[in-house]
């Protein structure tokens, strides 16, 4: 091997071109020892070396360089060194950003070994003969005049750099340059900006840039994904599992899969079996979506259902305090310890937290609020029967969804109805008699009789098929008419409830009042061909 004149680099000694910086090389010289002279000291001089013109064409130079950046580890090791976090690829300014980017990738350890493993394996090629510029044949030494000679000109120090890193960073830079245009690099940005899309929600976007790319990568899986998620978006959940589950392995498929099995047992239904299970698929789900907050919420659901309403409290209170569930379900957490707290004061005998339960209760159909309005009735319930209303307390009763002892409550206010005859009389007996016989199959018949004044006189029951006579003083007066089954009677205030029908009587043509002289006797007959009463109907609120 010799060294280059001008650039110092090593080279076979046959070559008659430097490989490196391509000058002339001086042929080979016959290795003799020299005969031992004195040194001669060489003065160090600042004159700089003559500017020496490098051949406009080096094809096996520029040929080693395009096969360095052609092979494929040497891109990718380039590739990888630019990838969009370290080289920011939505604005490129201008070529001495290119330079310092190309710069900065050379100095990478993975691009220079990827660079020099491929020199290395690349065979090395013959420079081409540069008939251009022939060497000339150098005169013969003459030792005897070698002392005589002025010494050269001491050369530049070199800096390490000027061997093999020159050629590198040549070759990165036509990489580099190539880089930026080549298709693979562009579909690498575009697959991660659709990948970005997908993260923050926008499926129709990430859809349309993903299938622009057709196999590169994950594409083909990240489309029918992203299409699965739009089923989600759109609480589909059926299709919504069958498109991911085709998808195969891709990142974060099964913790999705999982969620959405976890929404679709909250489609089953209330029960502790559902929300215990729900909560276990949301619990797999890990990070996805509200996973967090639906296995705490569906967890506090569950307890709740199962009559532990501590666990379910102090569940709801940290579903609350994290504040990052969606706002019905949130809704709900605050409707949950609202009637946690009321059913406190309940237990303990405070019945002023029936406000707080008709606050719950007006969000409805909602787990608490139909809950909370068992728990109102019930209240109304106790209240309405100590006033005797029979009817409207078991009306409340009902409604209590069989909470505590609702059931016995309600069958307590179903009276006994009274034999046939006057049940109430609010003035003297008078000189009128009237006598009344009910014809209605299977109904029984109250009767109540109010003055001109509107006034309640009397009242009477019959039971089917039987009459009465009342006795008042002469005058005008109406009557109401109550039928219904004898089985459900709530008493004189609110007799049949619901559960009957309700008429006026007209006893003069239109007239509902009718003038009885005093001591007259009439009887009035209803429900029959032969019948001289006739009605209209009445609305219970109004009997």
């Amino acid at each position: 091997m010799k060294t280059c004149q001008y650039c110092h680099a090593e080279i076979p000694d046959d070559s008659e071109f430097c490989e490196y910086c391509g000058s002339p090389c001086a042929p080979a010289a016959v290795e003799e020892k020299p005969e031992e002279k004195e040194i001669i000291p060489v003065t160090e001089t600042t004159e700089e070396m003559p500017e020496r013109t490098l051949p406009e064409e080096e094809p096996a130079a520029e040929e080693a360089i395009a096969a360095a950046v052609e092979e494929p580890a040497v891109v990718e090791a380039v590739a990888a060194a630019m990838e969009p976090e370290e080289i920011p690829v939505e604005e490129i300014p201008a070529d001495a950003a290119v330079e310092e980017t190309v710069e900065a990738a050379v100095e990478e350890p993975a691009v220079e070994e990827a660079i020099d493993e491929a020199a290395e394996e690349m065979p090395a090629e013959e420079p081409a003969p540069a008939e251009e510029a022939p060497v000339e044949e150098a005169p013969a030494a003459e030792p005897e005049k070698k002392a005589e000679e002025p010494a050269k000109p001491a050369a530049p120090e070199k800096k390490k750099s000027s061997k093999v890193p020159v050629i590198v960073a040549a070759a990165v830079a036509v990489g580099a340059g190539a880089l930026f245009g080549i298709p693979a690099y562009q579909k690498n940005n575009t697959y991660k900006e659709a990948l970005t899309a997908m993260n923050e929600g926008n499926y129709a976007a990430a859809i349309e840039t993903l299938e622009s790319l057709e196999d590169y990568k994950d594409a083909p899986k990240y489309i029918e994904f992203c299409k699965g998620l739009q089923y989600l978006d759109n609480e589909d959940y059926d299709e919504a599992l069958e498109t991911i589950s085709a998808v195969g392995e891709l990142e974060g498929a099964e913790q999705y899969i999982s969620y959405i099995e976890g929404m679709q047992y909250l489609e089953e239904g209330y029960s502790v079996e559902n929300y215990t299970a729900a909560a276990e698929k949301f619990e797999l789900a890990g990070e996805v979506r509200d996973s967090a907050d639906m296995n705490i919420y569906t967890r506090a659901v569950a307890a709740f259902l199962a009559d532990n309403n501590a666990e379910a409290d102090t569940l709801f209170r940290e579903l609350i305090e994290r504040g990052t569930i969606d706002e019905w379900r949130m809704g709900r957490a605050q409707d949950a310890v609202l009637y946690f707290g009321a059913l406190e004061r309940f237990e303990a005998g405070d019945y002023d937290s029936l406000n707080v339960f008709k606050e719950v209760e007006k969000n409805g159909d909602t787990l608490f609020g139909k809950r909370a309005s068992y728990y109102a009735n019930y209240i109304d319930g106790l209240n309405h029967l100590n006033k005797g209303l029979f009817y409207s307390a078991y009306a409340c009763f009902q409604k209590c969804g069989h909470i505590l002892d609702s059931d016995d409550l309600a069958a307590s206010c179903i009276q006994e109805r009274p034999a046939t005859g006057i049940v109430e009389r609010n003035t003297q007996a008078g000189t009128v008699s009237v006598t009344i016989t009910d014809t209605k199959d299977d109904d029984d018949m109250f009767i109540k009789i109010y003055d001109s004044n509107n006034a309640l006189v009397e009242t009477l029951y019959i039971r089917d098929g039987a009459s009465a006579t009342a006795y008042f003083g002469g005058g005008s007066y109406r009557m109401a008419v109550a039928w219904g089954d004898g089985s459900k009677w709530f008493g004189k205030e609110e007799t049949f409830g619901s559960y009957g029908s309700y008429q006026r009587l007209l006893l003069t043509g239109s007239s509902e009042y009718f003038t009885f002289p005093a001591g007259n006797s009439y009887t009035l007959t209803f429900n029959s061909s032969n019948g001289n009463v006739g009605s209209k109907s009445s609305n219970y609120g109004d009997f």
